[in-house]
């Protein structure tokens, strides 16, 4: 650091140096690889040295010992409570709501607050940029609708005190906010995910994109003649895209599985519960505290939601509404090469595709009128490009 900040003072020298040999603020900044702002900023200083802080070293630009304190105060009461969420964002909140007629302190601040005074929790370091040499296709996903949601089940999990299994049902907003939220529910059944998701919408936007894996909970397969589950066609007839991942490919889902993460490594591997009821009220809390954590203003978009009066449908009477003009299931597919093959499974069938494909992601987009087969892929530039299509025979309520 001491090394850069004397290479710095010799460029500033150096552009008084310069100006006066008659050289303009292009040719400067050209030739010390600096900023033409940076060569106006000090042509007229006369000290160099100084680095124009306008406060003594040392001490915090307009901030009060108290605002310190404050923030210390509010991070170590969160371990006293039943707090699950104890960063810069829950700490800020938490700063709004016990003073609300002070300012709030910046974020960057609050940070190197809590870095400084506090003990900090060790995360495990990501790996990323894996999927974008198999060409995932992550800009045609978000093309497809304003806002995109995901869904999965936790479970089952075993209580640690008496052993019984419960079953969690978790959603994550990934598109245009941030939000998660996980229930309780009776089995992993689609029949209890509609009834989560039924609640969710009346109150929360319904998505344009609905993402899942490929749980028989929401796919129904038939060796022989594929088709469509009843779950699949519900969301079709509330104009919602249903997106199968790939198969073991969790990361396909990252905002849910990011979540769950959270979930497991907050609550459950930490508390103890005796029943479901005791339970309960930590999902609540757990669920508000995650979306206070998020600050998401999702009231603020202009969306769709379910009506108030709208009841939980039987998934064994839901039929596709045959009005509906394009009716398209998506899938998310990553190409294997076997015997010189290129293949991919959509409804337990085999697609074979061109070989160059293979170990890269397609997305494979079904229209259940037409019964026709559409297999894209995404260039590097974002382009999505057709590179087969079939008919593809199946079924469907």
């Amino acid at each position: 650091m001491k090394a850069n900040k004397y290479i710095l003072q010799e460029k500033r020298g150096l552009v008084k140096v310069l100006s006066k040999k008659g050289l303009n603020q292009t040719e400067i900044s050209k030739r010390l690889v600096v900023t033409r702002k940076f060569v106006r900023k000090w042509i007229g200083v006369e000290d160099v040295t100084c680095d124009g802080r306008g406060w003594p070293k040392g001490k915090l630009r307009k901030r009060t010992n108290d605002e310190v304190n404050f923030i210390i105060n509010i991070r170590n009461s969160f371990q006293k409570k039943n707090v699950f969420f104890f960063g810069p964002d829950a700490v800020i909140y938490e700063y709004q709501l016990l003073y609300p007629n002070r300012p709030l302190p910046p974020r960057s601040f609050v940070k190197q607050v809590i870095k400084d005074n506090c003990k900090l929790e060790k995360r495990n370091k990501r790996s990323k940029g894996g999927s974008r040499y198999q060409h995932y296709p992550e800009t045609s996903l978000k093309n497809l609708g304003k806002v995109i949601e995901e869904i999965d089940f936790i479970g089952p999990r075993s209580l640690k005190k008496n052993f019984r299994v419960v079953h969690l049902f978790s959603r994550a907003y990934n598109q245009p906010f941030k939000l998660g939220m996980a229930s309780l529910i009776k089995a992993c059944s689609s029949q209890e995910a509609v009834r989560c998701l039924v609640e969710d919408w009346k109150k929360y936007p319904m998505p344009d994109v609905l993402k899942f894996d490929n749980d028989f909970a929401f796919l129904n397969n038939c060796r022989f003649n594929p088709w469509v589950s009843p779950f699949v066609c519900w969301l079709l007839n509330l104009n919602i895209a249903p997106v199968f991942i790939a198969f073991q490919k969790p990361w396909n889902n990252g905002s849910v599985e990011g979540f769950n993460s959270i979930f497991q490594k907050k609550v459950w591997s930490k508390l103890e519960f005796d029943s479901e009821k005791s339970l309960i009220p930590v999902l609540a809390s757990f669920n508000q505290q995650y979306q206070n954590f998020k600050k998401q203003k999702w009231q603020d978009v202009k969306t769709k939601h379910l009506s108030k009066n709208y009841s939980i449908p039987n998934l064994k009477q839901v039929k596709l509404d045959p009005h509906l003009k394009s009716p398209c299931v998506y899938f998310i597919r990553k190409a294997y090469l076997k015997e010189n093959r290129a293949t991919i499974s959509i409804l337990t069938r085999k697609v074979e595709i061109d070989k160059m494909y293979a170990k890269q992601f397609v997305l494979v987009k079904l229209n259940l009128k037409t019964q026709q087969l559409t297999i894209s892929y995404e260039t590097d530039d974002s382009k999505l490009i057709v590179v087969k299509k079939q008919k593809f025979l199946v079924k469907y309520h």
